[in-house]
């Protein structure tokens, strides 16, 4: 189960905590959001309303989820699911699969 990048771009959009980076990094607005993302702003930038860090999509907190859902397929072990998810996505502290849920 993959997601689209429409889909991506359509939950960015309305992602508050992207939003604010965007302000963040376009209008230099601090907000309590974005203290995650603040030691990483020379990696930040927004392509066709797509939040990234570097060539990793940083992925909206409705959408987190389902990206760990679609890494745990086929059984890679968390060491796996981890490597997979690193290579493409991410988003402030990934690497605490319990953050998701809490951010949720």
């Amino acid at each position: 189960m993959a997601l689209s990048l429409s889909q991506i771009k359509e939950k960015s959009n309305t992602d508050e905590e992207i939003r604010k980076v965007y302000n963040l990094i376009y209008s230099n607005e601090f907000d309590e959001k974005t203290k995650p993302f603040q030691a990483f702003i020379p990696e930040l930038c927004f392509y066709d309303n797509i939040l990234l860090r570097g060539t990793r999509i940083v992925i909206p907190a409705d959408l987190r989820l389902a990206v760990l859902q679609a890494a745990h397929e086929g059984h890679p072990g968390i060491v796996g699911m981890k490597n997979r998810l690193r290579t493409k996505v991410w988003w402030p502290k990934m690497d605490t699969c319990g953050e998701v849920r809490k951010s949720l």
